[in-house]
């Protein structure tokens, strides 16, 4: 893609909850785009899009009207992501999916395969990457991180496709790997005890997974629908330095105690910017989608250090 295409023309697949605030974003927060496209069965959508914008069925359609768009970005559930990737990838065509990548090791490596294969312009959605409270920990840091601790969940139902620890520790795995910046060689995991007043008739779960790095880091991860408050919160620490990101507070970051003021752009328009800007450049680095499949071999290897009780070596 060269970068003398100033306006970017994006097809979007999938406008459930979040592919709506996905379109959202992309008119009112992303500069120089357009919603050329969406594929969905949803009729009702219309009202969401601009008036130029073509309604497809399937994603197969896709393939006829390739040359009409730039790029696509899919929020999908985990499993179709593998399809999507088939079909697009070897036509050139740049993708944007939702976390997680995949829900098997073998999926994601495949996924990566296809891209490394097709030189690709591809983008996990890992937002936290692109949280303007996480990026501004990263640049004040003037020592590497000994531990990141984090809390992230809510009280919603169970998703069908996935359990709870694949829904919400994602993202601060993902923050995990690049803040700490080294290899990750094992992994533990337990289940932690759920409120009272949550113990109800949903399926939930409230996991805590311990990640292990070649430098001695470590990094926790609590996760899960057994939170009785929706929670997003990270403490980073370093030699001198200790971070704590608190989403929703009117300060939300702080380093050693002090109010840090972070930019208030939210981290969905940071991600797609991103991706955006990718394309616009022909930029088909696979450094931060090869940490996405790193995400989930470490989502696996805690699925098997909570079946077999025992630390699992990566």
């Amino acid at each position: 893609m060269s970068s003398e295409f100033k306006t970017i023309r994006v097809a979007v697949v999938g406008i459930g909850s979040w592919g709506k605030a996905i379109v959202k974003t992309l008119r009112n927060e992303v500069s120089d785009v357009q919603l050329s496209h969406v594929v969905t069965s949803n009729s009702e959508v219309a009202p969401l899009l601009p008036e130029q914008t073509k309604i497809l069925a399937s994603w197969d359609e896709l393939v006829t009207y390739s040359d009409e768009f730039d790029c696509v970005v899919a929020a999908l559930p985990p499993h179709l992501n593998l399809p999507l990737a088939q079909l697009l990838l070897p036509l050139g065509i740049p993708l944007f999916m939702e976390k997680p990548l995949a829900l098997s090791a073998q999926d994601a490596h495949t996924v990566l395969s296809l891209a490394t294969r097709h030189q690709s312009i591809v983008h996990i959605d890992h937002i936290d990457l692109y949280n303007p409270a996480v990026v501004e920990i990263a640049a004040r840091l003037n020592s590497p991180v000994t531990s990141v601790s984090g809390k992230i969940g809510a009280a919603y139902p169970r998703r069908a496709i996935m359990r709870p620890l694949w829904e919400y520790s994602p993202h601060f795995i993902a923050a995990s790997l690049k803040l700490i910046a080294s290899r990750p060689i094992s992994i533990s995991a337990c289940y932690d005890n759920i409120a009272p007043e949550l113990q109800d008739q949903e399926q939930r779960e409230l996991v805590t997974v311990a990640i292990r790095f070649e430098n001695g880091a470590q990094a926790t991860i609590q996760a899960g629908n057994g939170m009785i408050n929706k929670t997003r919160m990270l403490t980073v620490s370093a030699t001198n330095q200790q971070f704590e990101f608190v989403d929703r507070d009117a300060v939300p970051l702080k380093e050693n105690n002090k109010e840090i003021a972070v930019d208030p752009t939210l981290p969905l328009a940071k991600s797609l910017t991103h991706f955006v800007n990718k394309v616009r450049t022909g930029n088909n680095s696979l450094t931060d989608f090869s940490e996405g499949v790193r995400v989930i071999e470490i989502l696996e290897a805690a699925d098997r250090a909570l079946d077999e009780r025992r630390e699992v070596k990566l």
